[in-house]
């Protein structure tokens, strides 16, 4: 599992009273993540309270079309990883105001509401 060196660095600031090394923030970033999917793989799920869990689904099998040729495309049955976000982050999200042309359309133009 990979840790970007720069989100280390961005963690580390929030922790730096710690006087931890950058390397040894990416060592336990990345031990978090490895212990998340793991557990996830086996069936568990992990919780943080009143923010996210993660969880292991079963997808049924399907098919879809791709994109640029139109083909039809068979997606067999398999487990997916998927995080429900809890309200109250949420909340923290709703909180932020939307600057004016920031907001893509559909077809990732910009909006610019008046």
């Amino acid at each position: 599992m990979s840790v970007s060196r720069a989100f280390a660095k961005e963690v580390n600031k929030d922790i730096e009273h710690l006087g931890l090394k950058v390397d040894t923030v990416e060592t336990v970033c990345r031990a978090f993540l490895t212990y998340i999917i793991n557990a996830v793989k086996k069936g568990e799920n992990v919780t943080f309270k009143n923010t996210m869990t993660f969880k292991r689904v079963l997808r049924n099998d399907r098919t879809h079309n791709n994109p640029k040729t139109k083909e039809k495309i068979f997606k067999a049955r398999h487990y997916a990883m998927v995080m429900d976000v809890k309200h109250a982050l949420k909340g923290e999200f709703e909180s932020i105001e939307v600057a004016a042309g920031a907001i893509p359309d559909v077809e990732g133009e910009v909006v610019v509401e008046a």
